[in-house]
């Protein structure tokens, strides 16, 4: 559902919530929200198949970054092992790249999660780190401890996607910061489930209430395959229904 309010004022002024309104509106979802994996990875293995690096990007543990609860085990790290920095004799960059992913039929909005610890300069001309899909812009990820970053996306253009993580240094001044690890790379697409859920399970007789007269029902069809008294929808009326029926025992 899409909506915005508009009020007049006495003199004829209109204003509207929110302000762009109608072109903006508010979009209220009706239903049940639901998340389809389209594509994840993590690195405990090392790099998995089909992903590129470059540059000062490899397979790594936290040691440089600690561990607090998002980044576990291997991770991908754009920087040095020994000095735990990026710090070289010129500026550096490089690339993390996924494979390219199938979203042929898989129908959006989307989101994008990763692990991120990030630690640069922290000036916005230099120590570039950015997420891009299909080479567009997503987000330059800001510098914070180990977090996760969760980026919406409204649609991609195509049948396939590629994610990229990106680091530039652009000069080779003040380097000798920690740089980047990523981790727990997730990309979903969501949904929204406009099934009506059963008001009443449990209520066999459909009376309004779930009582004595459902338990007796789900005993008379005992063993039966697609009776109403199939109260869990698992093909035969048995225990698990008279359980369920007990469960929600009173009024619907």
């Amino acid at each position: 559902v899409s909506w915005f309010i508009e009020a007049t004022g006495d003199g004829g002024g209109v204003a509207t919530l929110p302000h762009g309104a109608p072109g903006d509106q508010y979009h209220l979802l009706i239903g049940t929200l639901t998340e389809t994996v389209i594509f994840e990875a993590d690195f405990n293995g090392g790099l998995p198949a089909g992903w590129l690096a470059s540059g000062f990007w490899h397979e790594a543990t936290t040691a440089c970054a600690g561990s607090d609860g998002c980044g576990e085990g291997g991770v991908m790290y754009f920087g040095q092992d020994a000095t735990c920095d990026y710090d070289d004799i010129e500026a550096v960059s490089g690339t993390l790249r996924s494979p390219v992913i199938n979203v042929d039929g898989v129908a959006g909005p989307y989101q994008l999660s990763f692990c991120s610890h990030l630690e640069t300069e922290n000036e916005s001309a230099y120590d570039i780190a950015q997420v891009e899909l299909n080479s567009e812009i997503l987000e330059r990820t800001p510098d914070g401890g180990w977090q996760t970053r969760v980026i919406d996306i409204d649609s991609i253009s195509g049948d396939t996607a590629t994610l990229s993580f990106t680091f530039d240094s652009v000069d080779d001044f003040f380097n000798t910061y920690t740089g980047w690890h990523i981790d727990g790379v997730q990309l979903v697409a969501q949904g929204v489930d406009c099934t009506d859920p059963d008001p009443c399970a449990g209520d066999v007789d459909g009376s309004g209430f779930v009582d004595t007269d459902d338990l007796l029902a789900v005993i008379a069809d005992w063993g039966a395959a697609g009776s109403p008294a199939d109260v869990n929808g698992d093909g035969t009326v048995g225990t698990d229904d008279l359980l369920a029926v007990i469960a929600a025992w009173g009024p619907c």
